[in-house]
């Protein structure tokens, strides 16, 4: 009987054993836990590939970023370039949680003078090994191995290890604000130039005092006339319609207009702007241009060797230049000795920097015993903006000339003068007009600028024709004190 009861419970246990379904996920979980574990470390992976790819990507975008910095279109660009994407990966620096490591031997880099279109795939044609030419780099993080955690040759894969690489371009261009509304065609500009971007003779010009010296007569083109060669137009700006809102932007203290290298546009037509709008910086106004106006001060320094006359018709504006045959009365700064005999380089436009400092020293500072600065003379001779910046700086602006000028004193303006900005400071795209012919007789562009330059008015344009005579001191550049211009760095891939 104990038996037979034995038997009985050991069936109804094993009935019970053969009907229990509560293990049965353990199954299933040890059939499917390698498939886990294997999506898990795929997974991982995956993550750490798309880390990495994500990190070399942001290293390419900042060497690009640093060597498109120094794309200034000089002759020694591509140097600095290199120098700056070098000094970046001097240090061997690893990605995505020490998964890999690149250095200067990961990095290529390729110049390019031209983009295409976005969907166009960069080509020969867009390289170039030119400083001059180069405007972006393209910066190629070479592939980059890193060890896989999944056992990718287990399953019959070639090899346990991912690469991930990065390329991005980025380009250089320069903008100016708070800029004149003008461009010039490049006087130095060779015959058969065809480099729109060539400042080799521009940079030369400014390098030296000797250079800079040497006036230049920036002239307007006429009505019917073809750009050339110093001859001076006006840009396309936010300043609004016709030749008053231009000369608006001529006279004013800080003019409301902002220009790209890359591309300008010419103004239609051939705008014919005021003298007036230009000679308020000397104390002259005239027409529109009101005396008492806040936004037209005239320069700190205005010596021209005129002679005020506060009795004349427009009573204390009135002035007139004094009789050139009387310079030791009044004068102003002498045009160069090449331009009497028409001997100036350039179709008569660049002279040769010999003007008579002597006599302007003696007869604005001989009188009042102000020795000559740095043994200038005429076998000596600086540019007028040296001496122009010694009068201002050394408080030589209270000297009177024996005709009665004074060049700190504005007969005229009522507003103080400012020597920040300096009024007698003028800034102008220069254009290689020979490389891109610029249409005279609508608006044309846009026209790419071989650089932002700096000039220094000489004198008021008060003669028969509309010349403006300046002195070319220097290529704007950005990041000096008081600049104009600022880099404008960006990433276009």
């Amino acid at each position: 009987m104990i038996c037979r009861t034995i038997v009985l419970n050991a069936l109804k246990r094993l009935s019970r054993f053969a009907h229990d379904k509560s293990g049965i996920s353990l199954i299933y979980v040890t059939i499917a836990l390698p498939a886990i574990i294997g999506f898990g470390v795929l997974a991982i992976d995956v993550g750490r590939l798309l880390t990495l790819k994500s990190t070399l990507e942001h290293a390419a975008d900042a060497l690009a970023l640093a060597g498109a910095g120094e794309l200034d279109r000089r002759p020694d660009s591509i140097t600095r370039a290199e120098n700056a994407v070098a000094t970046l990966v001097s240090n061997p620096t690893t990605f995505a949680a020490s998964v890999a490591t690149i250095d200067g031997s990961n990095v290529t880099r390729r110049y390019l003078k031209s983009l295409p279109a976005d969907s166009v795939a960069i080509g020969a044609g867009n390289v170039t090994i030119d400083p001059i030419e180069a405007r972006f780099v393209e910066v190629t993080v070479t592939p980059v191995n890193f060890n896989t955690v999944f056992p990718v040759t287990f399953l019959g894969g070639s090899s346990n290890t991912a690469q991930a690489s990065a390329v991005a371009v980025a380009g250089f261009d320069a903008v100016v604000c708070n800029f004149t509304p003008m461009f010039m065609c490049n006087p130095f500009e060779l015959v058969g130039n065809t480099d729109v971007l060539r400042t080799e003779e521009i940079l030369t010009h400014v390098s030296t005092e000797e250079g800079r010296r040497r006036l230049i007569e920036m002239k307007r083109i006429g009505p019917s006339g073809q750009w050339s060669s110093g001859n001076y137009g006006f840009l396309e700006s936010p300043i609004g319609p016709g030749a008053n809102a231009l000369g608006e932007t001529i006279a004013s203290v800080t003019p409301k207009a902002c220009f790209k290298q890359n591309g300008v546009f010419t103004k239609p037509g051939n705008t014919a702007v005021s003298k007036d709008a230009f000679n308020v910086r000397f104390d002259m106004y005239k027409g529109s241009y009101s005396h008492t106006n806040p936004n037209y001060p005239p320069a700190k320094n205005v010596r021209k060797g005129y002679v005020d006359s506060p009795t004349g018709p427009s009573g204390a504006c009135n002035t007139a230049p004094l009789d050139p045959l009387d310079p030791l009365q009044a004068t102003g700064f002498g045009r160069d000795s090449c331009y009497t005999s028409g001997t100036c380089t350039f179709n008569n436009r660049v002279g040769n920097g010999d003007w008579d400092f002597d006599t302007y020293w003696q007869t604005n500072h001989g009188t009042a015993g102000s020795p000559k600065p740095n043994g200038y003379n005429n076998s000596n001779l600086p540019s007028r903006y040296t001496i122009y910046r010694h009068e201002i700086n050394n408080n030589l602006l209270v000297n009177t000339s024996p005709g009665g000028e004074i060049g700190g004193a504005p007969y005229c303006s009522t507003t103080t003068p400012t020597e920040t900005p300096d009024r007698r400071i003028l800034f102008a795209a220069i254009m290689n007009c020979n490389a891109q012919p610029v249409d005279s007789g609508s608006s044309g562009g846009p026209y790419i600028v071989a650089a932002f330059a700096k000039f220094f008015i000489t004198e008021p344009m008060d003669g028969p024709q509309d010349s403006l005579w300046v002195e070319m001191i220097d290529v704007v550049e950005p990041g000096t004190s008081n600049s104009v211009a600022k880099d404008m760095v960006q990433l276009y891939r």
